[in-house]
C-alpha cells in the first residue's frame, strides 16, 4: 500500500487521491517520523483534506508518545470540519490509550451516526467496553462491527476473548472456529481455541492449537502456561518444568505460576528448588494457608520435619477447616515418627467431614503401619459407607485383611471392588499376589495380564509376571518380563537388581553393566543404582571406576555394613590392600556377624598372606554359619598354603560331613590325592557322583585318576558314564577312544572321530584319531590323519613316532626309517624313545 501511494505522490496526481491512504500505510507499519516529514498541511489544502492531513499527523504524534501535540493537532483538525471522521477516531483512540474511555466512546458514537458503517468506530466502542469489563455492552458493540463486516478479524478476535472473560466458553467458540476458517494460522484464535478445548477437557485438541501457537511465537507466555498445565496434569513433569519455568522467569511475581512450579519441583524429587523458588516470593504470602502448606511440604522432603510441620501447623492456624493441610500435618508427623500425633491429625481431618478421601486412606495406612488391624478394619468399613460408589475403601479393607494372613477375607474385598470397577488395576494386582502366594499361578497371570491390557507397561504387574514364570522354573520367560520392565522403567530399583543378577549369574557380565549404566542415568540420585552399577564395574575388572561408586555408597550410609565391605573389595582388586583391611574391619566393626563381611575379610587376609588372620575369620565364619560350605573350603585352602596339607584335608572332610558341596568333594578329592590316600578320594567321588550323576567335573577327575592308577576296567565305566551327559566333551573322548584302543574295541575309531570331529586342528586328538586308525586297520586314513598333525606340531613326539609305525605298515619304509633317524636326533627323552630305536633296529 505504502509503494503505490507513493507512486501517486511522486506522479503530482491530486493530494485527496492518495494522502490519506498514504498516511494510514506508514502509520501501520509504526513509521511515525517518516508520516510528519512527509505528510504537511497545505495551504491549498481542502478543509477536509487539512482535517484528514492533521488527524493523520497526529496519530503518528500519538504514536511517537508526544499526546500534547496529538490532541493540538486533533483540535486543529476539529476546528476546522467540527464532523471530521479522521479527527474524532484519531481522538477517540488516544483518549481510549490514556483510559478516558467514556470520552473515547462519546466521539466513537458521533463517527457512528455520521457513518453507521464505520468499523473502525464500532470497534474502538467495543474494545472500550472490554477494557472496562463492562462484557456485556462490549459483546453488543463487538456483534455490532461484525454486521458491518462479518470476516473482521479484529471483532470476531474481540468477542472471543470478551465471552472468554466472562467464562462464556460455549458461546466464543464461533467466532473462534470462524476466525480458524478465515486462516488456521492466526495465533490468538489458535490459543483461543486450545484454552477452550482445555476448558472441555479436549487434552489432546488443546495440545495441537497450542503447539502451533509456539511454532509461530515461541516466547508467548500465556501458551507456555496452559502447555504447562497440560503436561503437569499428564505427570510430565520434566516438560511442565520447561514450560512453567519461562513463565516464572518472566513474571516472578505471579504466584498461582510459582506454585505450581513448586509443586513441579516436589514431584520431581527437588525439594531445595522448590523452597529456594517459594521464599523468593515469601513477602506478602506468609499468611496465605496454601503457601505455607506448600513451604512445608518441601521441607518435610528435604528431612527437615521440624521446620516442615512448622509451616503447616501455621498454615492450619489460617485455615483450620481445611482437612488437606491436616493430612499434609500428619505425613509429616508420621515421618519423625509421632504416629500417635498422626492419627490425631488424620482423625481430625476425617472429622471434619469435606470428603477428602485421602484422608481416610491416610488413616487406614497409618493405622496398618502401628499394627493397629482392628482400628483399620473399622476405618474402611466406615469409608465404605461414606464412598459406597468407590472401589477404593475394599481394596483397603482387603490390604488391613491381608497383613493378617486373612487371605480369604482379603480375596473378598478385592473381588468387591473389581465389582464396582472391573478395571481397578490395584485390586487386580493384590488379587494376583494372593494367587502367587497359594500357588495358584494361572490365576496371578491373568490378573497381571488384565492390569497391563489396562494399564501397559505397569512395572507391578511386568515384575508380577517375572515371579510367576520363576517360580514355574521358566528362566527364559522371568528375564523376558523383567527385561521389559527395565524397559518401561529403567529408573525401577528391582528390575534393575534382578535383571543384573541373573545376567551376571550367567556371566553376561557386560549386559548388566549397560543395565547398570542406564539404571544410573535414569535414576542418577538413587543410591541403588550407584551400588548395583559398582557391582557390575566390579564384574568386568574395572576395579577403579567401581571403587568411585562405592566410596560414594559408603559416603551416604556411613552406618551400614554393605558399602564398606564392597568398597573394601574394590580397593583390594584395586591393589590398596592397605585401604581394604581398614574399611573391611570397619564392616565388621558395625555388623560383627556378616556373612559376606566375614567371607571378604577372609579372601583378603589370605590374598595379602596375612594367613593366621585368615584362619581367624574362616573359622568365625564356621562358627557363625556351620551350614555353609564356604568357611571350610577357604580354612582347608589356607591350611594348605601354610605347608598343613592334613589339617587343610580335615576341614575340606569336616565341612563335607556337614554340608555335602561340590566344590567341598572336589576340594577333598585333590587334598586326599595330595597325601597319598588315593583309594579314599576314589571312594570319596564314587559316593558323590553317585548322588550327581551330573556332576560332569567330579566323573573328569575321578575317571582320570583311575586311569592314571591302571584301573581301566572302572575309568572306562566312569568315561562312559560321563559320555552320557557330557557327550561332546572332547578330553573325554579322546581318554576313552585311547583305553578302548588298547582293548583292540572296535568303537575305539567313532570315539576317536567324535573328538576329531570337535576340533581337528587339536594335534593330541588328532594323534589319538590316527593312531587308533592305524592300530584298528585303517592305516592309509590314519597316516594322512598323523601327517597332518606331525606338520602342525613336529615337537608332539609321540606324533612322529606313531607316524613312523604308519609308513612302515604301508611299505614306506625309507621314509619310516627317516622319520625314525629324525626322532631320535631330536628327542634326547620322550617316553617312547625305547621303542622308536627297537623299530629303528628292525627296519635298518
Amino acid at each position: 500500500a505504502e509503494k503505490e501511494t507513493e507512486r501517486l505522490r511522486k506522479l503530482r496526481t491530486k493530494r485527496e487521491l492518495w494522502i490519506e491512504s498514504y498516511g494510514r500505510a506508514l502509520l501501520l507499519q509504526r513509521k511515525f517520523d517518516r508520516v510528519l516529514e512527509q505528510i504537511e498541511v497545505e495551504d491549498r489544502d481542502a478543509p477536509e483534506i487539512r482535517a484528514v492531513v492533521l488527524s493523520v499527523r497526529g496519530e503518528a504524534y500519538g504514536g511517537l508518545g508526544q499526546d500534547d501535540s496529538a490532541r493540538e493537532h486533533f483540535a486543529k483538525a476539529l476546528e476546522g470540519t467540527p464532523k471530521s471522521a479522521s479527527a474524532m477516531l484519531g481522538l477517540a483512540k488516544l483518549l481510549a490509550r490514556n483510559g478516558e474511555y467514556d470520552l473515547a466512546i462519546k466521539y466513537a458514537e458521533e463517527v457512528l451516526q455520521a457513518d453507521q458503517k464505520s468499523l473502525q468506530a464500532s470497534l474502538l466502542i467495543a474494545e472500550s467496553y472490554r477494557v472496562q469489563d463492562q462484557l456485556v455492552e462490549a459483546i453488543v458493540a463487538f456483534d455490532r462491527s461484525l454486521m458491518i463486516a462479518p470476516d473482521s478479524m479484529p471483532a470476531l478476535l474481540g468477542k472471543a476473548s470478551t465471552h472468554i472473560s466472562a467464562r462464556e466458553f460455549e458461546q466464543a467458540q464461533a467466532p473462534v472456529d470462524h476466525l480458524l476458517r478465515l486462516n488456521s494460522n492466526i495465533i490468538p484464535a489458535n490459543y483461543m481455541h486450545g484454552l477452550l478445548a482445555l476448558q472441555r477437557k479436549e487434552v489432546e485438541v488443546a495440545e495441537v492449537s497450542l503447539l502451533k501457537v509456539l511454532n509461530a511465537a515461541p516466547e508467548d507466555l500465556r501458551t507456555h502456561l496452559l502447555l504447562g498445565t497440560i503436561q503437569y496434569g499428564r505427570g510430565s513433569f520434566e516438560a511442565a518444568r520447561d514450560h512453567i519455568g519461562r513463565f516464572v522467569v518472566a513474571r516472578p511475581d505471579h504466584f498461582p505460576s510459582i506454585r505450581m512450579m513448586a509443586g513441579i519441583h516436589l514431584r520431581l524429587n527437588e525439594p531445595l528448588k522448590a523452597i529456594h523458588l517459594l521464599e523468593s516470593v515469601s513477602e506478602g504470602n506468609l499468611d496465605n494457608a496454601q503457601y505455607l502448606a506448600l513451604l512445608g511440604s518441601a521441607y518435610l522432603r528435604t528431612g527437615d520435619y521440624a521446620l516442615g510441620n512448622e509451616y503447616l501447623e501455621k498454615a492450619i492456624e489460617l485455615e483450620p477447616d481445611m482437612a488437606v493441610l491436616r493430612a499434609q500435618l500428619a505425613l509429616g508427623r508420621m515421618a519423625t515418627g509421632e504416629s500417635g500425633s498422626a492419627v490425631e491429625a488424620l482423625q481430625e481431618a476425617v472429622d471434619l467431614g469435606q470428603n477428602l478421601i485421602q484422608a481416610d486412606v491416610l488413616l487406614i495406612l497409618a493405622h496398618l503401619k502401628q499394627k493397629h488391624y482392628d482400628e483399620a478394619l473399622i476405618a474402611a468399613q466406615a469409608l465404605i459407607q461414606k464412598h459406597p460408589e468407590s472401589p477404593v475403601p475394599h481394596n483397603l479393607l482387603g490390604a488391613a485383611y491381608l497383613v493378617q494372613h486373612q487371605l480369604d477375607d482379603a480375596k473378598t474385598s478385592f473381588q468387591a471392588a473389581l465389582g464396582i470397577d472391573e478395571g481397578f488395576h490395584t485390586a487386580h494386582l493384590n488379587l494376583a499376589a494372593i494367587a502367587v502366594r497359594t500357588g495358584d499361578l494361572d490365576v496371578a497371570e491373568s490378573h497381571y495380564q488384565r492390569v497391563l491390557k489396562g494399564l501397559a507397561g505397569s512395572e507391578r504387574a511386568l515384575m508380577g509376571l517375572a515371579q510367576v514364570a520363576l517360580r514355574r522354573g521358566h528362566q527364559q520367560e522371568m528375564l523376558k518380563w523383567v527385561q521389559a520392565a527395565h524397559d518401561v522403567h529403567p529408573e525401577s530399583a528391582s528390575a534393575a537388581t534382578l535383571l543384573i543378577q541373573s545376567q551376571l549369574k550367567s556371566g553376561e557380565v557386560l549386559k548388566a553393566l549397560v543395565v547398570a549404566r542406564a539404571f544410573s542415568d535414569a535414576a542418577p540420585k538413587s543410591m541403588a543404582a550407584t551400588r548395583l552399577l559398582g557391582v557390575a564395574l566390579l564384574a568386568n575388572d574395572k576395579f577403579s571406576s567401581a571403587l568411585t561408586h562405592f566410596t560414594t555408597y559408603s559416603d551416604s550410609a556411613p552406618d551400614i555394613a554393605e558399602p564398606w565391605y564392597m568398597r573394601a573389595e574394590a580397593e583390594w582388586k584395586s591393589g590398596d590392600m592397605a585401604a581394604a583391611r581398614l574399611h573391611i574391619e570397619r564392616a565388621l566393626f558395625i555388623e560383627p556377624g556378616s556373612f559376606p563381611g566375614l567371607l571378604l575379610a577372609t579372601r583378603i587376609s589370605a590374598a595379602d598372606n596375612r594367613l593366621e588372620n585368615a584362619l581367624v575369620h574362616a573359622g568365625s565364619l564356621i562358627e557363625r554359619f556351620p551350614e555353609s560350605a564356604q568357611g571350610y573350603k577357604l580354612k582347608g585352602s589356607i591350611l594348605q598354603r601354610m605347608k598343613r596339607p592334613i589339617d587343610g584335608l580335615n576341614a575340606y572332610l569336616q565341612g563335607y560331613e556337614v554340608t555335602p558341596n561340590q566344590d567341598l568333594a572336589h576340594a577333598a578329592y585333590r587334598a586326599l590325592i595330595q597325601v597319598q590316600r588315593r583309594d579314599d578320594a576314589y571312594a570319596l567321588m564314587r559316593g558323590w557322583v553317585q548322588n550327581h550323576p551330573d556332576d560332569r567335573g567330579g566323573l573328569m577327575v575321578l575317571a582320570m585318576g583311575l586311569q592314571g592308577d591302571g584301573k581301566d576296567d572302572e575309568a572306562i565305566a566312569t568315561y562312559e558314564q560321563l559320555r552320557a551327559v557330557d557327550p561332546d566333551n572332547i578330553i573325554m573322548l579322546n581318554n576313552l577312544a585311547w583305553m578302548y584302543n588298547d582293548r583292540n574295541d572296535p568303537r575305539a575309531i567313532d570315539v576317536a572321530e567324535h573328538a576329531y570331529q570337535q576340533d581337528p586342528e587339536k594335534s593330541a586328538v588328532a594323534d589319538t584319531f590316527g593312531w587308533v586308525l592305524v592300530s584298528q586297520g585303517q592305516v592309509e586314513r590314519g597316516l594322512v590323519v598323523l601327517q597332518e598333525a606331525s606338520i602342525r606340531s613336529p615337537y608332539l613326539y609321540d606324533i612322529r613316532y606313531h607316524l613312523a609305525v604308519a609308513y612302515d605298515k604301508v611299505g614306506r619304509r625309507q621314509e619310516a626309517r627317516k622319520e625314525l633317524v629324525r626322532l631320535l636326533r631330536d628327542a634326547k627323552d620322550f617316553p617312547l624313545r625305547k621303542d622308536a630305536t627297537s623299530m629303528l633296529e628292525k627296519i635298518k
